[in-house]
């Protein structure tokens, strides 16, 4: 009447598993988003389609940007960006290659930058002698 002790043996399949989401959390502690920003541009003359065509490219050849609007009457246009993949800089030298000239530009982030301060901390740690 012995009881045999029965070893506990794990599938190839859990075993798959668990690497799989180690590697998950190893690849996701590298990933560092950039902030996703909202910007205008107002562009000098130019013809609307023309307006509109550069728009839609833009949106095509950038990942991470997304049209908002195109306001070909007074020649505004808004997009929405990820801001570690694209920047403003980069747009409008997008534009001037097709012969479009950015007038100005205005950036906004979506996310509310909070400023903490010197002062706010999220720990305070202080180390003190005895002597």
């Amino acid at each position: 009447m012995g009881q045999e002790m029965r070893k506990k043996s794990f599938s190839p399949s859990f075993l798959f598993l668990i690497i799989l989401f180690a590697l998950g959390i190893l690849f996701a502690s590298q990933y560092s988003p950039g902030t996703e920003r909202i910007a205008t541009f107002s562009v000098a003359r130019c013809d609307g389609d023309q307006l509109v065509k550069c728009v839609t490219e833009l949106e095509r050849n950038f990942d991470g940007v997304e049209k908002i609007f195109v306001d070909t009457k007074t020649n505004i246009f808004s997009i929405r960006y990820e801001s570690s993949s694209v920047s403003i800089d980069s747009v409008k030298e997008f534009f001037s290659d097709a012969g479009v000239t950015i007038e100005s530009s205005n950036s906004i982030s979506l996310m509310g930058e909070k400023d903490n301060g010197p002062d706010k901390k999220l720990f305070k740690i202080s180390f003190s002698s005895l002597e």
